[in-house]
């Protein structure tokens, strides 16, 4: 018989017809709902409605001077997947996010416990795939998909991008939801495809660079885009400064322009 310290079986004996979902009005937590998370695709409908309001109000507003507006949108590459399962314990996000709490904190206490979970979990998962396909060795699995944390440290791990975007190229809107991303600007002589607004935004930051992608990924031959989420600089002096780097990679032919 399941306790009645269950959340489950709270919900089964009071909310089976009238379930409590949060609904993002209060920040009230609601433990024993299962709609305390908002779905995914709520979100990513909002964000394309947002992209696209955003691109209608630039056309209004430019409307006397005949100004193009341009929409560029793209997405990390496998972006849960390339985020490492140790994230919590890396110098990076320590320096970043944990120094100023006290050893005994609890929250330090909770993140390691956290850390551990997501390590063993990518640990055992590919032993299991190891085990199944008969092979020596399997891809990195990163962080899982679908767990709540793993959005949020997705959220973490974008937000210097979010920055770099805002102070160095002041779209007239960004918008990103989780991995996908969307720039509304005016349109100039520069946009002309994807690869020349990479090239335009990379020279304004030193931390985007290009990559050749992988022939069977890219038959074209574009270039990945990688932005350096750590370190925020490089030293040139110090040959392994790049060695514990994290990088999140878009790719050219994955990325779209849209003049109007």
């Amino acid at each position: 018989m399941p306790s009645k310290h269950n959340p489950l079986h709270y919900l089964r004996q009071h909310n089976c017809h009238q379930p409590v979902y949060f609904s993002g009005v209060t920040p009230d937590y609601n433990s024993n709902s299962l709609g305390t998370f908002e779905r995914y695709i709520n979100g990513y409908k909002r964000w394309l409605t947002d992209t696209a309001d955003a691109m209608d109000k630039l056309i209004q507003k430019n409307k006397k001077t005949n100004k193009k507006v341009a929409s560029f949108s793209t997405d990390a590459a496998e972006y849960f997947h390339r985020i490492p399962a140790s994230i919590l314990s890396s110098k990076w996000f320590k320096e970043e996010h944990l120094k100023h709490y006290k050893s005994t904190d609890f929250k330090l206490h909770l993140t390691a416990c956290l850390n551990e979970a997501l390590v063993n979990w990518e640990k055992n998962t590919a032993e299991a795939l190891r085990l199944k396909s008969g092979e020596s060795s399997t891809p990195d699995l990163g962080l899982p998909v679908g767990l709540s944390c793993s959005a949020f440290l997705g959220n973490v791990v974008l937000d210097s991008f979010d920055k770099v975007i805002g102070k160095e190229i002041k779209p007239a809107y960004y918008g990103r939801y989780v991995d996908d991303i969307t720039l509304v600007m005016e349109w100039h002589e520069e946009l002309t495809d994807p690869q020349q607004v990479w090239q335009w935004i990379r020279k304004r930051t030193d931390r985007i660079t290009t990559a050749k992608s992988d022939a069977t990924h890219s038959p074209t031959g574009n270039s990945d885009v990688l932005f350096r989420v750590y370190p925020s600089e490089l030293n040139p002096s110090n040959q392994d400064s790049d060695s514990d780097a994290l990088y999140v990679t878009f790719k050219s032919n994955k990325t779209r322009l849209l003049v109007a």
